[in-house]
């Protein structure tokens, strides 16, 4: 009985220290950010862009927030004639792309939200479904097209100049990509299977990886996405993983680093951290 009662002694103790040690991380981890700004707003998802521009889409409408002085500015984009909003691509913060998967509508703005030319509709392509859309820093835009399940793309005139082998052939499982982004002269796709896929220029498939990513990523010089209450980051040269805990953060829908700055994303707002020194 003596030995009973020190072994569960011990145990507690060995809890305790366990759960101090948990609390302790995550204090630490909350205490390497510092909360600099928090926008009022519910979104569908959100963006930011290279310059520091954060952006959220509720169903038809695009918000901007610009940071002038102390403050965010707001400006809106609504167009009700396409539906709502499926993606916003703002990898270049000069020229954003909007489309419209109900509609097959492509839009492109400037800086100002003030549309670059016409809107662009699919169906002047053909018998075409584009289920993802990015820009291209060649000029053009990137299409994942549905029926033959290949990767397009088409340069500034709207021509066709590059064409992937169908992904029936590429993979031996039937994938659904969900996001895909142009960086670094590669073209990059997560699929809802949990495969990570990286393209050429020239729609020649490099490489697949296994990564469980929850939707949108962003590419700098590593691979940066939301995952598990972590910002995971993949370095493609080490093939390494490092992590940044949020556990510490209630509610999280999403979260991306910019700049140097975390942004969170929860259902009530967006908070915007930057790092204690």
């Amino acid at each position: 009985m003596h030995f009973v009662y020190k072994f569960k002694n011990l145990a507690r103790i060995v809890l305790f220290v366990v759960f101090q040690l948990f609390v302790f991380s995550l204090f630490a981890q909350e205490s390497n950010w510092k909360l600099q700004h928090e926008l009022k707003v519910t979104a569908d998802f959100f963006e930011v862009d290279a310059l520091g521009n954060v952006y959220t889409i509720k169903n038809n409408t695009l918000s901007k927030f610009i940071f002038e002085g102390n403050a965010y500015k707001r400006v809106n984009y609504d167009y009700n004639f396409y539906g709502n909003i499926s993606s916003v691509d703002v990898t270049n913060p000069f020229q954003l792309l909007i489309y419209y998967s109900d509609f097959q509508t492509i839009v492109s703005l400037d800086k100002y939200l003030a549309e670059i030319n016409k809107p662009i509709s699919i169906h002047n392509f053909g018998n075409v479904e584009f289920e993802l859309i990015c820009n291209s820093s060649e000029g053009g835009f990137w299409a994942f097209e549905g029926f033959s399940q290949t990767l397009k793309y088409y340069d500034s005139f709207l021509h066709e100049s590059k064409t992937s082998l169908d992904f029936r052939t590429l993979f031996d499982e039937t994938l659904t990509p969900c996001f895909m982004r142009e960086s670094n002269n590669r073209l990059y796709i997560n699929t809802l299977e949990g495969s990570f896929l990286v393209f050429d220029v020239f729609a020649n498939l490099e490489k697949t990886l296994s990564l469980d990513i929850e939707n949108d990523f962003a590419v700098q010089e590593n691979l940066v996405y939301y995952s598990d209450k972590k910002i995971k980051i993949y370095d493609f040269k080490s093939l390494e993983i490092s992590e940044i805990d949020l556990s510490w953060k209630k509610n999280i829908l999403s979260a991306k680093i910019e700049q140097k700055k975390l942004y969170i994303f929860t259902p009530e707002c967006i908070s915007i951290f930057v790092q204690n020194k």
